[in-house]
């Protein structure tokens, strides 16, 4: 019958002879629900052990037998003192599936506690099915009779209604309970072997459930393994050494998305060395190609709400994990394992874990990823523990998925996450800046590990042998070449570190050989994926190939512009420079981001201003203030502009060189801290650029300043140079 004789059928056939039809849930649901839903059975224990906080519980036992023993086969036990279930309970709450029970009570109240439940989707019951195959309840509410009842997962998902699989309650004699309330799980005919190191996750997970924030009393929690370890039960607490974090960040994101936070340097058995206080207004990001600038959408909330955060890092050199071993008296190894067994950032719904719940989420903000993707001081989660603190009245769009493992895809989520990323971006930056006091810079070798071919190669002709799409090539090509602009900028900006660091020629020399003879091999590769790329005579991929072909030439460019420092004969200041000349020089490079970022520049265009010093070190000075100017102006809502002064003192015989910008300015605590190696606010930074500028001009009898607040409003740097002598005097070489 099809659609049209169904409608027939319908207004042709009287009120009386219509038949209402509903939903039925056959028993497979309990699989699907329980089983197969939760996605281990460490998170399925825990799910259970949840269902006692929310019960009130303040003392839960969890017992495993891993082998048979006593004519008994192996099993898991969870007993908790907490309220317990009456038969009306168990009838009307436990018995059904998915109920709203708790969504309708969120807070579990008796005269003396408190609590926000965990669970709302009523389902973490049947996890208790992916256990085991039998379970059996054991049960007692304040004042009422205990009751007991067992069921049979697999027999119960045979019958094809649920209202067929029934069992009974019963009630059982008052000394089977041991307390005046609470409740026994049994689970047995476990479907799989709980091993040592399965156990030991267990434990481990067990130890991050509850929250550093929680407020709730007395939640004591103990794992119960007389067969496999020395100590019948184990209690769930947190080693000493973890409280006392080499560095640490803290504080709270307000409604409005602003970061406040605290963080604290403490070096292993000494007093804490330094503590600063962060503060960060939040900004809604613009989509690309959306219509609307960043001041447009300046002012509107964030789509998450209020959350409270602390994230402990540690080093784990062999240094470092000594000197924890040795002040807190543990077992290096045992120190590192800690570390791991915790590591990620957790979130926390009303002081219990929403995730991770298992080993595979444990970076499920992508940190290995981000410190993989990107050079620089980057965190990776192996070194991280962090605890995040949501509510669920303040967070109602953060939900966690079904499986327990995620969180549901929304704006909020996003947001969410982007605001826990850049609070690690804080303390990245912060971390590298202590960092930086205590050892030495990295070798200038490694800025070259970037500069090969290979991965261009290798991925196109992956592609082509995966018959991959147009666009998947244009993106590797693009990323290639962006991979490049990067290598060369990093080279540019620390190069004038090395300079005055090391011994001047040999660096210069060893700069100089590496980026031609790596530029050579580039030029090979590219040439090969230009052969790929005439294949499919795409005019997008030839011009993103053009893109990093430039790439090259600007670090072969480079390379010349320096290679007068590499001369077995050079000295510094034998050549002079014209500072106007450098300026336009700098501009030129920075060209495209100064229209991207619609600033306004202002430099002198009508003198001529002489002075000693190379050309590669006054470009190397103004490039970096001119890219840290430019960095900051683009992150800023108000007028963009950019100022270039000089002013000439005849007296001294210098000129001094004023770069004013109009953007956020520089925190007045940071005056003196911006020129030390390794401290920036850029979340990719190395903060190398002011101090190889601050260097170069101290090197010509210089000093480098900066102004707060700026000429401008902004930040304002200073710095000065010798004049060359006006009479008959040769300024280029």
């Amino acid at each position: 019958m099809n659609v049209s004789d169904a409608s027939e059928l319908t207004s042709n056939t009287d009120d009386n002879d219509k038949m209402r039809v509903a939903f039925r849930f056959h028993s497979r649901v309990l699989a699907a629900l329980g089983r197969d839903l939760v996605t281990n059975d460490v998170v399925a224990v825990m799910e259970l052990v949840k269902n006692a906080y929310d019960a009130l519980a303040t003392q839960v036992e969890v017992r495993i037998r891993p082998e048979a023993r006593g004519g008994e086969g192996p099993s898991i036990e969870i007993i908790d003192n907490g309220q317990g279930m009456d038969h009306t309970t168990i009838v009307d709450v436990w018995c059904v599936i998915a109920t709203p029970f708790r969504q309708e009570r969120p807070i579990s109240k008796t005269s003396r506690y408190s609590r926000a439940v965990t669970g709302e989707k009523g389902l973490g019951r049947l996890s208790a099915a992916r256990l085991g195959r039998t379970l059996s309840v054991v049960t007692r509410a304040r004042n009422s009779p205990v009751l007991g009842f067992s069921l049979d997962w697999d027999e119960m998902m045979e019958v094809d209604d649920l209202a067929d699989a029934a069992f009974e309650v019963s009630h059982l004699p008052p000394d089977s309970f041991d307390g005046q309330h609470g409740t026994r799980i049994r689970i047995d005919g476990l479907r799989s072997t709980w091993d040592r190191k399965k156990i030991d996750d267990l434990r481990e997970n067990l130890v991050r459930l509850v929250s550093p924030f929680s407020t709730a009393e007395d939640f004591a929690l103990s794992l119960n393994v007389a067969d496999l370890y020395e100590e019948p039960t184990l209690r769930i607490t947190a080693p000493e050494f973890m409280a006392e974090p080499k560095y640490a960040i803290e504080g709270c994101v307000d409604d409005d998305g602003t970061i406040r936070a605290l963080y604290r340097y403490h070096p292993v058995g000494r007093p804490i060395a330094r503590e600063h206080v962060l503060r960060e207004e939040w900004v809604k990001p613009v989509p690309a190609g959306s219509l609307f600038n960043a001041s447009e959408l300046s002012g509107h909330r964030p789509e998450c709400g209020p959350f409270q955060f602390e994230i402990r890092v540690w080093d784990l050199t062999k240094d470092d994990t000594r000197d924890i071993a040795e002040h807190f008296g543990e077992n290096r190894s045992r120190i590192r394992g800690l570390i791991a067994s915790r590591r990620g950032i957790s979130v926390y719904r009303d002081s219990v874990l929403v995730l991770p719940k298992s080993e595979g989420t444990r970076d499920w903000l992508g940190l290995d990823i981000r410190r993989v993707s990107k050079v620089g001081p980057r965190l990776s989660t192996s070194q991280v523990v962090g605890y995040v603190r949501i509510t669920k009245e303040d967070n109602p769009g953060i939900v966690d998925t079904s499986d327990r493992e995620g969180l549901v895809s929304s704006t909020a989520t996003a947001t969410f996450r982007d605001l826990i990323l850049r609070i690690v971006e804080l303390l990245e930056v912060e971390r590298h800046a202590d960092r930086m006091q205590e050892k030495d810079t990295d070798t200038a070798q490694e800025l070259f590990a970037n500069l090969s071919a290979e991965p261009l190669v290798t991925r196109l002709e992956e592609l082509r042998k995966a018959g991959g799409g147009m666009s998947d090539a244009i993106e590797v090509t693009k990323d290639f070449g962006q991979e490049l602009e990067r290598s060369r900028a990093d080279i540019e900006r620390r190069f004038g570190y090395y300079n005055r660091l090391a011994v001047i020629g040999t660096i210069a020399q060893m700069v100089i050989h590496e980026i031609r003879n790596r530029t050579t091999v580039i030029g090979r590769g590219l040439r090969k994926a230009e052969e790929l790329a005439d294949r499919v005579q795409d005019l997008v991929v030839g011009r993103a190939l053009e893109m990093a072909k430039e790439s090259v030439m600007s670090l072969e460019s480079l390379a010349d512009r320096f290679a007068p420092l590499a001369s077995r004969g050079y000295r510094p200041g034998r050549r002079t420079s014209v500072v106007e000349e450098s300026i336009d020089r700098c501009l030129a490079m920075q060209k495209r981001a100064i229209s991207a970022s619609q600033v306004a520049i202002e430099a002198p265009s009508d003198s001529c201003t002489a002075v000693r010093i190379d050309p590669g070190e006054i470009d190397a000075v103004i490039l970096n203030l001119l890219a840290n100017a430019l960095y900051w102006l683009q992150r800023y809502e108000g007028e963009r502009r950019l100022r270039f002064r000089l002013a000439e003192d005849s007296v001294s015989g210098r000129v001094t060189v004023s770069v004013d910008d109009s953007g956020p300015g520089i925190d007045p605590e940071d005056r003196e801290r911006v020129f030390w190696p390794g401290v920036t606010r850029k979340p990719d930074g190395f903060g190398m650029g002011l101090t190889v500028a601050s260097e170069l001009v101290d090197g010509h009898g210089g000093k480098m300043k900066t102004t707060v607040p700026g000429d401008l409003g902004g930040a304002t740097f200073q710095f000065d140079l010798p004049l060359v002598e006006k009479a008959g005097e040769d300024r280029h070489s």
